[in-house]
């Protein structure tokens, strides 16, 4: 089984991304676990430091993906992939773009926790491809990175 996962890193800053900064708090509004959405106030980042990016680095910690990772995201996911989409915006001195982010109101059980490696609070996930099934796109549970 091959996978892809989406994060930012250190080096991430040598892409010449700049970070978005939002509201505070934003990351609480979201629920997980099925837990339907009780308000999005459609927030604005503002874009400090560098380049917009297809999913920009932020303050609020989520996954801040353009509309161009958003279709690619949505073209490749299974018809019932437990995944959302937030509306947002970034702006910049010269430009407003919109952004979404992803949000997993469902995390499926797909990591296997007694093979996964952990090392200094980081996780290098095993997944279990019996509980991936025919999905594309799964969300980690908080504290798996």
């Amino acid at each position: 089984m091959k996978y892809y996962y989406l994060s930012f890193e250190p080096e991430d800053v040598n892409l010449g991304l700049g970070t978005a900064y939002g509201p505070k708090g934003l990351i609480r509004l979201i629920p997980m676990n099925g837990a339907p959405l009780k308000e999005w106030p459609y927030p604005q980042f503002e874009l400090r430091g560098g380049k917009f990016g297809d999913q920009q680095p932020n303050n609020a910690v989520l996954h801040l993906c353009s509309a161009r990772m958003r279709d690619l995201i949505d073209s490749l996911r299974a018809p019932d992939d437990p995944i959302h989409w937030l509306p947002a915006s970034v702006v910049s001195s010269r430009e407003r773009l919109p952004y979404f982010v992803l949000t997993f109101p469902e995390c499926l059980n797909v990591i296997d926790r007694v093979r996964s490696i952990g090392v200094r609070g980081t996780v290098d996930p095993v997944l279990i491809a019996a509980s991936i099934g025919h999905h594309q796109i799964v969300g980690i549970p908080d504290g798996i990175s």
